[in-house]
């Protein structure tokens, strides 16, 4: 298994569970650097697959969501969702915390000695009865199956299908994670205000609160030194409350800035007995927050696959075959909302507002719903 992260840690586990021998090759030194301390939204399908991995300690440590609603910039209410009670029908809850506190909870399931950090794969070869990694060091591992689970820039995708760039969605994020003055925000409520090409969200992390700007910006824009606070401030001046005030509880040094970009679906994922999983099959931009969520999935489903089939060649392609349908979706949609997000103008932004206060209580939210509900 190349790489650490959520997804590679999620199908350690999975495959020790299945009674699979598994190792992680991790090229970061320690797994701590992996802990970034932004906030996520685990939907009710990734709390699901985590309690089934035995990391439902997450639920303890963020919080659970009731409501999420949509707003426009001048306040006015478009759309809601109760994702309490379809989490209470559900058995398990939608949940805010920061990705470190995922990332350390799944670390702390890994038996000793399976994940080896310092190990960075350069190269791998397949033959007839196995697959041979190559890392920086000079050493070589030889495995059944090679699992790349290396991110959005994997060299396992890069050997497998060429080497490309990911695709600028056109659209930057500029996002924190701050504790705020009690009141200032609604408990329990992830919100989302749309404005010409920008929308501002916030949703509580466990006694902190997470939030982020998504604004139309040319690739590989920057803001200048000390002044990235200004930056959101004036994107956002003239929003509704409690926008304005949200920002000015943040300190400058925390917020981060970040160009948002995506990928096609790929028709193979791989071939032999190598595959891809998580970001490096199917990176997804953050409109739907799907993508920890689907490595999760990718992780239980490989490892149901690879414990099903005697043959390593064909239990990489049966789990290909039952997950990339369902992660190509979400990725289409995914970008959909996020190119929506884009429109300026005050006729444009009149359609989408009317469009979302229509849409989004009911197709929209029947195609979430089936999403969190979905069986693996």
């Amino acid at each position: 298994m190349a790489g650490g992260g959520i997804g590679g840690l999620a199908t350690a586990i999975a495959l020790r569970q299945a009674g699979i021998d598994v190792t992680v090759f991790e090229r970061a030194p320690d797994l701590r650097e992996l802990e970034v301390g932004l906030g996520i939204h685990m939907w009710q399908n990734a709390t699901r697959a985590l309690r089934t991995l035995g990391v439902g300690t997450i639920e303890a440590v963020g919080e659970s969501m009731e409501r999420m609603e949509w707003r426009n910039a001048r306040g006015r209410f478009l759309a809601a969702w109760n994702v309490g009670d379809l989490g209470r029908k559900l058995g398990a809850p939608a949940v805010g915390l920061v990705r470190s506190q995922i990332q350390a909870a799944l670390a702390a399931r890994v038996e000793d000695g399976v994940v080896r950090t310092g190990s960075e794969l350069v190269d791998f070869r397949e033959d007839g009865s196995g697959v041979v990694a190559r890392f920086a060091d000079g050493s070589e591992e030889r495995g059944d199956v090679l699992v790349g689970a290396d991110g959005l820039h994997s060299l396992v995708r890069a050997r497998l299908h060429g080497r490309r760039e990911p695709t600028y969605a056109g659209y930057m994020i500029w996002n924190a994670t701050v504790e705020l003055p009690e009141g200032l925000v609604p408990p329990q409520v992830f919100r989302e205000s749309w404005g010409p090409g920008a929308r501002f969200g916030f949703f509580p992390v466990g006694g902190r609160t997470y939030w982020f700007c998504i604004a139309r910006a040319p690739a590989g824009g920057s803001d200048p030194p000390g002044g990235r606070k200004a930056a959101v401030l004036a994107r956002c001046r003239g929003w509704a409350k409690p926008t304005g005030a949200v920002i000015e509880h943040t300190p400058e040094e925390v917020i981060g800035r970040a160009d948002i970009v995506g990928r096609d679906p790929l028709e193979h994922w791989g071939r032999g007995r190598v595959t891809l999983l998580g970001d490096a099959a199917h990176p997804m931009t953050p409109n739907l927050g799907q993508g920890a969520a689907q490595a999760i999935e990718d992780a239980l489903v490989l490892a149901t696959c690879l414990g099903g089939h005697a043959d390593p060649a064909s239990a990489l392609r049966a789990y290909e075959a039952r997950r990339s349908g369902r992660t190509a979706s979400i990725m289409k949609r995914a970008w959909t909302i996020g190119a929506t997000g884009r429109w300026e103008g005050a006729v444009a932004c009149a359609a989408r507002d009317w469009l979302m206060r229509l849409v989004v209580p009911t197709l929209a939210w029947t195609l979430q719903k089936k999403d969190m509900a979905h069986e693996l």
